[in-house]
């Protein structure tokens, strides 16, 4: 009866048809498995790249916070623009040393923001102020007052208004919890510190305090 009713060409039209069936199943069987071990690697390569990115912050901590520390206690007159007839000490005005301390590269200045006076950096001298350092302090080595230090303050006295970075630093230091660091949050946002020869990312706008 079944012969009958499918010709002689019954038996090879369920035979291929059967076997497309099972070749699809294993196909997609095959596209299962191959996208679950992509995802594996994928998954492997993350935590890899994860605990490759976790040792070098931990060595780029080991590196910068020992500067950091130093400047943590480094006290508020050492930001103090050079002055002749400002009083001074046997090892020279008190901004002595952030002109002639060893700083490292990626320290790129210095600088106090005065709602008077505005952007300030001890490192950043006049002619007249470098010529009566030299005349006044022969043995202090102000290596720090840089040409590329003075045209940061310069870009950054143009880019950002004073009462406007006051407003921000104020802002941040009221949402800092207590015990925190000192520095304000923005400048670790990505994007908000400046890389070598480039102007510094503007702050993010202050935000009211609780």
């Amino acid at each position: 009866m079944t012969r009958r009713l499918l010709g002689p060409v019954g038996g090879p039209i369920i035979y291929f048809l059967v076997a497309g069936l099972v070749f699809a199943g294993l196909g997609w069987v095959t596209v299962a498995a191959l996208r679950v071990e992509e995802a594996q690697r994928q998954s492997a390569a993350r935590a890899d790249l994860e605990k490759d990115v976790q040792g070098a912050l931990w060595r780029l901590d080991g590196r910068v916070l020992p500067a950091l520390g130093v400047e943590d206690s480094r006290p508020f007159y050492h930001y103090t623009n050079y002055a002749p007839e400002d009083p001074t000490t046997a090892y020279g005005p008190p901004c002595a040393p952030l002109l002639a301390a060893e700083l490292p590269a990626w320290m790129r200045l210095h600088f106090q923001v005065d709602p008077d006076a505005g952007w300030q950096s001890p490192q950043v001298l006049t002619a007249e102020a470098a010529d009566r350092l030299r005349r006044d302090w022969p043995g202090l080595d102000p290596r720090n007052a840089t040409p590329e230090r003075a045209k940061l303050v310069t870009a950054l006295r143009a880019k950002y208004q004073t009462r406007a970075v006051i407003d921000v630093f104020a802002a941040r230091e009221r949402a800092v919890p207590s015990g925190a660091g000192a520095l304000p949050a923005w400048l670790f946002v990505e994007g908000a510190a400046a890389a070598p020869g480039e102007e510094p990312a503007a702050p993010p706008a202050p935000t009211p305090a609780p």
